[in-house]
């Protein structure tokens, strides 16, 4: 199954980072799923994209822990949450966005964060 951001937005919003805060495309409003605290933003049998109301949090979880497919899965999940939130990779660094493993085999990758791969302070769990 793969559900998808298809919705148009219905305009911009400001998403807070740790610092700033961002303009972004209004991805709440039309997001495939909606809950009380957070959206769902894509679902796939590889990965997906959540965002945390709460904490005004992103989440890219992958369901693999195969170095290779994680290498080829990472960019292209950061693409999909660029593409949806209409913002360059510079103003993705600014806001808070976790990469985990759902679940690993190996111990040292299990439920460990990871940042987004193009903002510098990430590990390079895929390599």
């Amino acid at each position: 199954m793969v559900l998808i951001f298809t919705g148009q937005p219905s305009g911009k919003i400001e998403i807070q980072g740790p610092k700033e805060k961002v303009q972004t495309n209004d991805f709440i409003t039309s997001a495939p799923i909606q809950q009380e605290n957070f959206v769902v933003l894509y679902y796939d049998s590889n990965f997906a994209i959540q965002f945390d109301k709460t904490t005004s949090a992103f989440q890219i979880t992958f369901n693999s822990a195969d170095r290779q497919q994680l290498k080829e899965l990472r960019p292209v999940s950061e693409e999909i949450l660029l593409n949806i939130l209409g913002i360059k990779q510079s103003d993705a660094c600014k806001l808070y966005v976790v990469e985990r493993i759902q679940q690993s085999p190996a111990l040292t990758l299990n439920n460990y964060i990871y940042g987004l791969s193009f903002c510098g302070q990430s590990d390079k769990f895929a390599e």
